[in-house]
């Protein structure tokens, strides 16, 4: 028997940092729910509290059997249409096999911690090939590493500005668990922005074609469920993409008409859920952010 150790993360090793940073994002809701005064109920959110009865109303509306979401929280004319895909399909799910809609977006929370576990796993092992503490350490930084705020936040607290000095306390996409904390889909989307940036490198690294375009293939699927889950992510992974690609040009010194086209290849699905998951502009009243 064998005792060489590991070169890459093993799923095992994602279990104890999955464990306490599964703990830090729930534990805040379940004290929520348990410290709630007599006579009145706590409603679920921490975070995002204005957007919150949209996905809820989103969850109930995939239950009773919609397909295409109505804004109900507008006087404004609105349409039904594709949009909040994932509370929708979640809302399906609930229909089938029952339970509060405040619970199951709470399980969704819990499915989208676990995808962006895998996802950070792939993308570390892409990154980081065969380098297994490397990898770990990474993970253990992707998961709990912050700012600086909490050091500073004790002496500037009581100024003018004070939470607000301290993105990495208060911005809801600064770290992975103010992430975690906010709709499940923020944490959902940060999980599909490594499974794209992933794909992308290995289809770089790819020694055949015919893996190349697996790889692309695999990003584009990863990127398509982005934009349908945070349709608002697709600016990201399209600049991050099309600047990796323009250095890889500049480093080579020609055009890496292979790598471009499949680069191409997995932002191709990204205008459809554009067009047709963004709110629309509707006069004074701005939906969903």
């Amino acid at each position: 028997m064998s005792n060489q150790l590991p070169t890459n993360l093993r799923l095992r090793d994602l279990i104890l940092p999955g464990l306490i940073f599964t703990t830090l994002i729930m534990v805040p809701y379940l004290v929520g729910w348990l410290a709630a005064p007599a006579g009145m109920q706590f409603s679920g959110a921490l975070a995002n509290h204005n957007d919150f009865p949209a996905y809820i109303a989103a969850i109930r509306q995939g239950a009773a059997g919609e397909w295409l979401f109505h804004f109900n929280f507008s006087p404004e004319p609105w349409q039904p249409k594709l949009m909040l895909p994932l509370y929708m399909l979640t809302g399906k799910i609930a229909g089938v096999l029952g339970g509060g809609h405040v619970l199951w977006f709470h399980l969704l929370r819990l499915a989208a911690i676990v995808v962006t576990l895998l996802g950070f796993r792939f993308w570390l092992v892409t990154v980081f090939p065969g380098r297994r503490r490397t990898q770990l350490t990474a993970l253990i930084f992707l998961l709990f590493g912050g700012g600086l705020g909490w050091l500073l936040y004790p002496l500037l607290a009581t100024t003018v500005s004070g939470f607000t000095l301290f993105p990495d306390l208060s911005g809801s996409e600064w770290t992975a668990t103010l992430i975690g904390l906010n709709a499940p889909h923020y944490l959902l989307g940060l999980g599909l922005q490594a499974l794209v940036f992933g794909a992308l490198l290995r289809l770089v690294r790819a020694r055949t074609t015919r893996s190349a375009i697996l790889w692309a293939l695999g990003g584009m699927a990863a990127a398509l469920a982005l934009g349908l889950v945070y349709v608002y992510q697709t600016a990201v992974i399209g600049t991050v993409t099309g600047v990796y690609l323009l250095v890889l040009a500049v480093r080579k010194g020609r055009i890496p008409w292979r790598t471009w086209l499949l680069g191409g290849l997995v932002l191709a699905p990204l205008p459809g859920p554009v067009k047709t998951t963004c709110p629309p502009s509707t006069g004074s009243v701005k939906l969903l952010p």
